[in-house]
């Protein structure tokens, strides 16, 4: 899931501002900000090697991980406020920059919104990441006596995960608390999701304020298949579950993209009303433009040609991945739909399927 900030600041890009080139920039001002303002406690090599994935990943495309890059941040400060201090000078110098670029165009200013937004958005996440520690900050005695209380009181927690983008939410029971995990017993869909995925989510309830990542792995004991909870996280953003169900086809689709005239295949990762991600070792697609797509009749029938916007692109080991919003006629949206409810039907088959 690529968070919206993020793919924000990624296409903030414009003639006059291309951040492939934009990097010593970035790390001037961000040493600029850490250095002025009594933090240093690393050389400016040492907060070079620091910084560029904290860039990367905002500003380009990028495997690495937001939360990983924040948290390798921990030891360039004393406390939370040093760091979003540190990211408020940083930012703001930047945009200082960014405002620059526009000086010789008569467009482009209604970025500065949105500029601004995905920077605040970006210095509260990171805020939270920094807060926490998924072994010791998190499970602590009140999250023990939280879990204690619901296990007493014979409640359930409600737990959830995607298998190939199908949403997947069940009721649990917190069979045993130990010194750094919980022990729950859940359906067998959602073994099975959470097998396939290695991680699950404890969704907030009237005991739980924020929802809470964990990892999960199944733990057969007493003969009983039990999901063993470790490395848990506060998801205090909301959590983010899709308006609509994004499948992942279940065989090969090809897709064909036209550009500029030009004709690029792509390979269908996944899907939904609003849009889709292909992949793709053509390199030759860009952001920002219209796009249209040719999908094959299995999906829109006879309806194939959609307009759609790229919005963004990422790299994977498959090669490049393409991120596309789309606006369907009501023609097409009833033959996706129906694509989408096939898939969903055979994903939850081959969920029930899946070896625990």
């Amino acid at each position: 899931m690529q968070l919206e900030f993020v793919i924000t600041l990624r296409n903030l890009t414009h003639a006059d501002f291309d951040a492939k080139y934009y990097f010593p920039m970035f790390l001037k001002a961000a040493w600029q900000a850490y250095s002025s303002d009594n933090f240093t406690k690393l050389s400016s090599s040492q907060f070079k090697i620091k910084i560029i994935p904290l860039f990367e990943i905002l500003f380009l495309s990028s495997d690495n991980d937001l939360d990983s890059a924040a948290l390798t941040l921990k030891d360039m400060f004393d406390n939370v406020d040093d760091v979003e201090r540190f990211l408020n000078n940083t930012f703001y110098i930047i945009l200082n920059l960014y405002v620059k670029s526009f000086y010789k165009h008569g467009y482009g200013w209604d970025k500065i919104g949105s500029f601004v937004n995905a920077a605040e958005d970006c210095i509260s996440y990171i805020g939270d990441i920094f807060n926490l520690d998924a072994t010791t900050d998190i499970f602590n005695q009140d999250l023990i006596n939280i879990f204690t209380k619901i296990s007493n009181n014979q409640q359930n927690i409600t737990v959830y995960n995607t298998y190939y983008g199908v949403p997947i939410e069940s009721k649990a029971q917190i069979v045993e608390i130990e010194a750094e995990s919980i022990l729950i017993k859940a359906p067998r869909n959602q073994l099975a999701a959470a097998k396939h995925s290695g991680e699950i989510y404890i969704l907030k309830n009237k005991d739980i304020d924020y929802d809470i990542y964990a990892k999960a792995v199944i733990k057969y004991i007493n003969k009983e298949r039990l999901l063993k909870l470790t490395h848990f996280h506060w998801m205090k953003k909301p959590f983010f579950k899709r308006k609509n169900i994004r499948v992942h086809p279940l065989k090969s689709v090809r897709i064909d993209a036209i550009s500029d005239g030009e004709m690029v295949a792509l390979n269908l990762y996944d899907i939904s009303l609003g849009g889709a991600a292909t992949l793709s070792q053509n390199p030759s697609l860009s952001n920002h433009k219209v796009i249209t797509l040719y999908f094959p009749s299995e999906i829109l029938s006879d309806f194939k040609m959609v307009d759609g916007s790229l919005v963004e692109d990422s790299d994977a080991k498959e090669g490049k991945v393409y991120h596309f919003q789309f606006n369907l006629t009501k023609q097409q949206e009833t033959f996706l739909s129906q694509y989408i409810a096939d898939q969903e039907r055979r994903i939850v088959q081959m969920l029930r399927q899946e070896p625990l």
